[in-house]
């Protein structure tokens, strides 16, 4: 039962769930580390194109000979595992509070986020994905969507987790509250700091 009208929003990829891209360049590339985020990426994760398109032009611009479904094993090799006690913190922040997800996240590895880590995913209420909003952080208009959810459109009803610098900084200049993540310990503290634990 939601008793705070505050709602704490959460980044996914190294707030929830540790991430590598590493790991998914050496899936592909036997070992070498020679995937780069190019301008398809950046509009596979903002939904201006599909999963397929994208998938036809990683194995064009790759010279790869693979399967969709080897596609689909590789890419998700991007998640590692559950951040230390943040499924623990999530179930202690429930209780009284709204948990929402903002996240700049292509749908193929948000959906495997919500099956593969249903136990943290299902902690929280709403999810804003970059690929199904069309914007991605630190760009303004992805914080006024957030606030927007607020029932009186207020900024200082959210507080926002993410481990980039340049996304909480960018969500003050809209007078949301901002934590950079660093591990749950002190996440859990500043957070105390600030009286919601």
């Amino acid at each position: 039962m939601i008793v705070d009208n505050r709602k704490i929003v959460f980044d996914i990829c190294d707030v929830l769930v540790s991430t590598s891209y590493k790991n998914v360049s050496e899936y592909f590339f036997d070992k070498k580390n020679l995937f780069s985020k190019d301008y398809q990426y950046y509009q596979y994760s903002i939904g201006k194109i599909t999963t397929y398109t994208y998938f036809k032009h990683f194995c064009e611009k790759y010279c790869l000979d693979i399967s969709y479904n080897d596609f689909v094993k590789g890419w998700n090799k991007l998640f590692v595992r559950e951040i230390s006690g943040i499924h623990d913190l999530l179930n202690d922040l429930r209780v009284k509070y709204d948990l929402m997800i903002m996240s700049n996240i292509n749908e193929l590895h948000a959906k495997y986020f919500i099956r593969r880590y249903k136990k943290i995913s299902s902690c929280f209420t709403k999810y804003l994905f970059s690929c199904r909003i069309g914007l991605r952080k630190p760009n303004g208009s992805i914080y006024n969507s957030l606030i927007s959810l607020s029932n009186f459109k207020n900024p200082n009803d959210f507080i926002f987790i993410d481990d980039k610098v340049q996304n909480i900084e960018a969500a003050q200049k809209y007078g949301i509250e901002g934590i950079v993540f660093k591990n749950t310990k002190r996440l859990r503290k500043s957070l105390a700091n600030i009286g919601i634990l």
